[in-house]
This record gives C-alpha cells, structure tokens and sequence, in this order.
C-alpha cells in the first residue's frame, strides 16, 4: 500500500483496515521500521502498531508479534552507526508496548516472558550504536527505548527478585560502558524511571539469596533499616556514568532521584544497596535471566517460582 493508505488510517483513528488482512497490514508496518524517512517509521509504522497493540487487537497473536519483534533486536546487532539500528530499537520500543500489553490482559505464559528478557537484555549489552539522533535518519533513541523495554519487563509480574537484579545489572553496563556518544534525548531519565519501576515493585527489598553466578549473597538487603546508603549508591552510579559520558562534568542528580523517591513508599525507598550495578558477562546475565541449568537438565528458575 502507498503511504497515503496509512497516512488516512492515521488520520481517521487508526482502525484496522477490512480491505485486507491483518497480516498483511502487520507485515507492511513492521517492514517501515527501519525506513530511513522518520515520517514512515514512527509517524506511522510505530505509532500505527503501538495502538493496535494497545487496543488489543493482538491479544490472541501477542506470542508470535513479540517473538518477531525479539528477532528484530539481533538485525545489524554490533555495527557501529549503522542505519540496521533502526530496525533495533524500533523493535525494542514496539515490545515494551507488547509486554505492557501483557501486563494489562495477561495472556502470555511466565518462559516467555523470561526468554523476551534475556533477549532485551543481550541485545542491550551487545549494542554498539548508542545514538539518540542522527542527522540522516532523525530520532533512533537506542538507549531510550532500550530503557522503555526495560521499564515493561520490571512490571510484568512475571519477572521475580533474581530477575529485576539482572535489570539493573544492564542499567549499570549501559551506565558504565565506554561509548562516543553523548546522551542528551532523555536518555538518563528514562533508565532513571526504569530502575524506579524495579524499587516500586518491593520485590528486591530482602536479601538476594540466590545467585546462580556462584558470588554468594549479593546485597544483604533485609529491611529498611539496614539500607540507608542503598539510593546514594544508585545515585553515585548515575552520576559516575553521566560524568563519563560528558566529558567529566559531574551532573548533579540526586534532585531527579529525591523527587522520584517522594512519590514511593517509604519502606521501599532504601532497598538497593549493594545490589550489584556493574558490568556482567552477557553469559552470566542470560544464566540469571533463564535460570541456571542443573546437572540433570532441569531448568532452575530462581525468583520465579517462590517468594517474590
């Protein structure tokens, strides 16, 4: 279909098309997402699914769109200022919309959602073009959407204790991670607003017994008392990694961070200290987000079938 078919379902309210199916409709919109003319890609192709997806109309197909949506995070990965980056974070910021979904009408199953995760996960860690803009291909956003994607996943009630850790566990490869790109499109914000999400979910408010990575306890996090220091250690991280990253100014963050902190619950205001914001081996986070293997096969989910 021409551009001008999608730009009037745009402009009429976005309905689905009964001139064809939906599949062919979604094949269109998901080839725009590496369209170089932001005017396609977000304009349409993005923001035409978003509310498809929002509205539900893929509630009964969410399992295969997100499957091809985690495909499309590998497309290019490890090029530098490639334009396959597009492909890349569109797909992330589409399957953060995908998993919110989810969230909202609960039809995917727990190793689902488990697998979606490691992939946002490795695709993050590996991903070499950290671009907010270019002047050619307008808003790419990769760090940005990245940390949308990972702000769904921490609400899915799917994920567990041991799985919000590896969370922010790539909050602080992408905040220490040496990159030539300087973030000023939001992106400290929204990975920010992504590891609130993790503190508002009160589930790594105690102590993180089971780290399949062999390191012992990681973060001896028992109670509100015993955690004072735990937000300033995240705010050293943001400020050391925004430092880094601007040529080292250090920026002041702490008022950003005292003011999310006002809107959470007093008890879970002090849960993180020590939780381990440093960089992983991507081996060792696709083991904390899949559950390490036992000798027999099994596969041991820690966080996901006790206490969360």
């Amino acid at each position: 279909m021409s551009d001008e078919y999608w730009h009037s379902v745009k402009v009429t309210g976005m309905p689905v098309p009964v001139d064809r199916s939906l599949e062919d409709s979604t094949v269109e919109l998901v080839g725009m997402l590496d369209h170089p003319d932001p005017r396609l890609r977000d304009d349409l192709g993005v923001s035409v699914l978003t509310t498809w997806i929002g509205r539900g109309v893929y509630d009964e197909l969410l399992h295969g769109l997100g499957d091809g949506l985690v495909a499309g995070l590998n497309h290019g990965l490890g090029r530098p200022e490639d334009p396959t980056v597009l492909r890349r974070t569109s797909s992330a910021l589409l399957l953060a919309e995908v998993v919110n979904r989810d969230t909202v009408a609960q039809v995917l199953d727990p190793g689902t959602l488990l697998a979606w995760g490691d992939a946002a996960a490795g695709w993050l860690v590996r991903e070499q073009d950290q671009r907010g803009w270019s002047a050619d291909l307008g808003p790419i956003h990769t760090v940005a959407n990245g940390a949308d994607l990972l702000a769904a996943l921490a609400r899915s009630r799917h994920l567990g204790r041991l799985e919000l850790t590896v969370l922010l566990d790539v909050v602080g490869d992408l905040l220490l991670s040496p990159t030539p790109h300087v973030w000023h499109h939001g992106e400290d914000d929204r990975l920010a607003h992504a590891v609130m999400t993790v503190i508002h979910r009160a589930v790594v408010d105690r102590a993180v017994e089971c780290d399949p990575r062999g390191h012992g306890h990681r973060g001896e996090v028992r109670g509100p008392d015993d955690v004072g220091d735990a937000v300033d250690g995240l705010i050293h991280q943001f400020r050391r990694g925004a430092a880094q990253r601007h040529g080292g100014i250090t920026l002041d963050l702490d008022a950003a961070f005292r003011i999310l902190l006002d809107i959470v619950s007093p008890d879970i205001q002090h849960v993180l200290r020590d939780v381990g914001l440093r960089g992983q081996e991507l081996v060792q986070l696709e083991r904390d987000f899949l559950g390490e293997r036992t000798p027999g096969g099994q596969g041991r989910q820690c966080g996901t079938g006790g206490e969360r």
